[in-house]
């Protein structure tokens, strides 16, 4: 903050897939982040992923697709 201390807020990640094909990615561990929730997702409606990916765990982005997913802090 405009003091120096530290701020403390949600985790946010962006996974963005400009191939052709789709891609897995590995979400940060549960030290940054128990589970991952969906906040945006740019690709057609049948292929939404889970709405909560457990740290760590993997999520699938379809081709020419973008994911916002969230780790609220507390969680």
């Amino acid at each position: 903050d405009a003091r120096g201390q530290r701020v403390f807020d949600d985790s946010f990640l962006l996974c963005f897939n400009a191939h052709y094909e789709p891609i897995e990615f590995t979400l940060p561990t549960k030290e940054f982040g128990a589970a991952w929730q969906l906040v945006v997702f740019t690709g057609p409606e049948e292929e939404t992923p889970a709405e909560e990916v457990p740290g760590g765990g993997t999520l699938t982005v379809d081709a020419h697709t973008a994911v916002v997913v969230q780790a609220p802090d507390g969680v």
